[in-house]
């Protein structure tokens, strides 16, 4: 039972998941526009669909072991692909000028890809656990204080890692060290 309901944790706080209101939300604190933050949403949701093919087809070849890419030698390519379509989003974005607050959060996931390619050289950090944190940390320093309590999702979504058995704790820890760190970098310049 705990196995079944940390996959379902582990797949509702799944990076690609969890990006989606987050742009939504980023968007609001830009534009105070609820449809127009509901558009940029719409807009990340078809990239996403886009990012989800070439992982789907991957895993279909057997380049890919499952769509976490749970196997370090493979994440130098993901991380590949995430980086191509950041680039080609980020485009999109500027042509369309989207709110400041969506370009932060872009370039901060745009960065922690970079720093978790480097990091995946010496340990498979969760990629779950950085996203996570990083957009947590976003809402905090966008939307003020109010938002911490979501710091109270990290230990549940590293319980879940952990006993589904993607992470150890060791890799949680330096997944939600890097994704906090980046944010806030980014952030604060």
């Amino acid at each position: 039972m705990q196995t079944a309901i940390a996959k379902i944790i582990s797949l509702v706080l799944a990076p690609l998941v969890v990006v989606i209101p987050a742009t939504f939300v980023v968007s609001y604190f830009g534009t105070k526009n609820m449809i127009l933050s509901l558009v940029w949403m719409l807009v990340s949701l078809v990239f996403i669909l886009v990012l989800m093919a070439p992982l789907v087809i991957f895993v279909k070849k057997g380049k890919f072991s499952d769509l976490d890419v749970s196997v370090q030698k493979q994440r130098p390519l993901l991380f590949l692909i995430e980086f191509i379509f950041a680039v080609v989003y980020f485009s999109v974005l500027y042509v369309f000028h989207a709110p400041r607050e969506l370009f932060i959060g872009i370039i901060t996931i745009f960065i922690l890809l970079i720093v978790f390619g480097v990091v995946n050289k010496f340990i498979k950090a969760s990629g779950h656990m950085g996203m996570l944190s990083a957009i947590i940390t976003l809402f905090v320093f966008m939307g003020g204080l109010v938002y911490l309590w979501g710091f109270l999702l990290i230990p549940v979504l590293a319980w879940s890692r952990v006993k589904i058995k993607r992470h150890t704790l060791k890799e949680v820890l330096i997944g939600t060290i890097v994704g906090i760190l980046v944010a806030g970098f980014i952030t604060i310049f």
